[in-house]
């Protein structure tokens, strides 16, 4: 006998319906299938050479009596400060002066730090040497609202933390910026036991005048190190002296009733 094979038809496009349990789902930073190109050598020498050339510069900054020089444009597209003050009436912007657009003086910050924030705003690289003060940069990026240069100039104080120099620069830099004065607040309540005993911070205490926030400082390290005993366990002190000064008292009296 023979069997009869019926042919089904089959469509082009085949539906299976799946079923899934416990799905998870997480975010995930895709690399770039190519490495970051870095900036040749040679052009940010020529970029930072811009600098001090007054050629084509419509801006002129004025900082211990010296001057550097800049396109407006690219401050005012680097830093949201000085866009404010390039396009609003500040004080700093003193226009058409010797042949300038902008006449900027500024009186807060050395040249060589001012000179490192030009250079990152035209290359985006942080060219520190020895002279060059960490604190002074940080201190201008977060001023003049550089935050990519903040960041990064963060970033290096951080990393260079240690029970030797941590107070000292507490001390004396670290407590004009909450961000950074917290981060070193914390370690050296940590590490204090260590710190306390260290020839750098029996210096500080030594020439305590010279540091304006040294008994404030101080203080909060010493308070935070030997928390205060909670209020509940201060006020059962109390109530247990003054029951032992009633004891006493009506021991007294007791005593003298006798006699």
């Amino acid at each position: 006998m023979r069997k009869i094979i019926k042919r089904i038809s089959v469509p082009e496009t085949l539906k299976i319906g799946i079923e899934f349990n416990k799905i998870q789902f997480s975010q995930s930073v895709s690399q770039s299938p190519f490495p970051k190109r870095e900036i040749p050598k040679d052009l940010i020498t020529l970029w930072i050479d811009e600098l001090t050339n007054p050629s084509g510069a419509d801006t002129r900054i004025t900082v211990d009596g010296q001057y550097l020089y800049s396109k407006s444009l690219i401050l005012k597209k680097r830093s949201d400060y000085f866009q404010t003050m390039l396009d609003g009436p500040w004080k700093e912007n003193n226009s058409n002066m010797d042949g300038f657009k902008y006449n900027i003086e500024i009186t807060d910050f050395s040249y060589s730090s001012v000179f490192q924030m030009l250079s990152f705003l035209y290359t985006d690289q942080i060219q520190l040497s020895n002279n060059d003060s960490i604190w002074d940069l940080y201190g201008i990026a977060n001023k003049y609202l550089i935050t990519e240069l903040e960041e990064q100039v963060k970033g290096k104080i951080f990393r260079g933390i240690n029970q030797t120099t941590c107070a000292e620069n507490l001390f004396k830099h670290a407590w004009k910026w909450s961000i950074l004065k917290d981060e070193f607040m914390k370690y050296v309540v940590q590490n204090f036991h260590t710190i306390r005993n260290t020839n750098e911070f029996k210096m500080i205490i030594k020439n305590k005048n010279d540091y304006p926030m040294f008994h404030q400082l101080n203080t909060e390290i010493l308070l935070a190190y030997v928390p205060e005993e909670p209020e509940i366990k201060r006020e059962t002190s109390e109530v247990n002296n003054n029951n032992n000064n009633n004891n006493n008292n009506n021991n007294n009296e007791i005593s003298m009733q006798t006699v």
